[in-house]
């Protein structure tokens, strides 16, 4: 999981450094070499990785449910997931507010203004991937009997809201941090 983890984020910073390079190599004259040839492929790739990142942790969820040294590992890489693209959405977030205040400002640009879409549903698709994470994590403990249904499905609505989603993991990882350390305590108890 950690592999196909690294390199999806790998591929997630790759994909806004085609666009965000060029800005910070330019030299103030104003002309910006970006790439553009080399988005729809970045983006395309991101993308097949979301995909396989997903399939990878549906197929994973019983194996983790079964082993708890596994589902400690989904919680670290859950949150880790959630943390490690901060920076992408503060980032992505300029990025977008730049290029759609040029699109207001510019004369002829306002035709551009739907393109704003896909900056957010790029975003959203990082959302939904690092979400995964977290409710393969929320399955497991509702699985587990650890969490009732209609927590659980409170949690998966908070999952699908940007910046909600980091917040309600945070708590949620340390509710999954303490269950795991009674069951620790408990199988230590009854050896």
């Amino acid at each position: 999981m950690i592999i196909i983890s690294a390199l999806y984020l790998v591929s997630l910073y790759g994909t806004q450094a085609v666009l965000l390079g060029p800005i910070l190599l330019s030299d103030g004259s104003g002309d910006l070499d970006i790439p553009w040839g080399l988005l729809p492929p970045a983006v395309i790739a991101n993308l097949i990785l979301a995909v396989v990142a997903i399939i990878f942790l549906i197929k994973r969820v019983r194996r983790v449910q079964a082993d708890l040294s596994a589902r400690r590992r989904l919680n670290h890489l859950a949150l880790a997931m959630k943390l490690l693209t901060i920076p992408f959405f503060i980032t992505h977030l300029q990025i977008w507010s730049m290029m759609l205040a040029a699109f207001l400002v510019i004369p002829g640009l306002q035709i551009l203004l739907p393109f704003g879409f896909l900056g957010v549903a790029f975003a959203y698709s990082v959302v939904l991937v690092t979400s995964a994470y977290s409710i393969s994590g929320l399955y497991v403990q509702y699985r587990l009997g650890n969490l009732t249904g209609k927590k659980f499905a409170r949690n998966v609505i908070f999952q699908l809201i940007f910046v909600l989603d980091v917040i309600s993991y945070l708590v949620f990882y340390f509710q999954i941090r303490r269950s795991c350390k009674e069951q620790t305590g408990s199988e230590k108890g009854e050896s």
